[in-house]
């Protein structure tokens, strides 16, 4: 059985309607919190990271010149 993209969204949303509305803003803090990690992973640049030539936020460098 194979499970796409809407069914998993459709059951997020049932399981958030079936909540009480009083859980909604912890939820609602906790997947924030995780899609801002899942964004500032995916945006970091890994081999740039690999090679040692990154700044302290993941960020290439230029490299120096000398």
């Amino acid at each position: 059985m194979e499970i796409g993209l809407g069914e998993i969204v459709m059951i997020g949303i049932l399981a958030v309607l079936l909540l009480e509305p009083k859980d909604l803003p912890r939820i609602a803090k906790k997947s924030a919190r995780a899609y801002m990690g899942l964004r500032g992973f995916m945006k970091t640049n890994w081999l740039a990271l690999a090679e040692g030539e990154t700044g302290e936020d993941g960020a290439h460098k230029p490299a120096a010149k000398g």
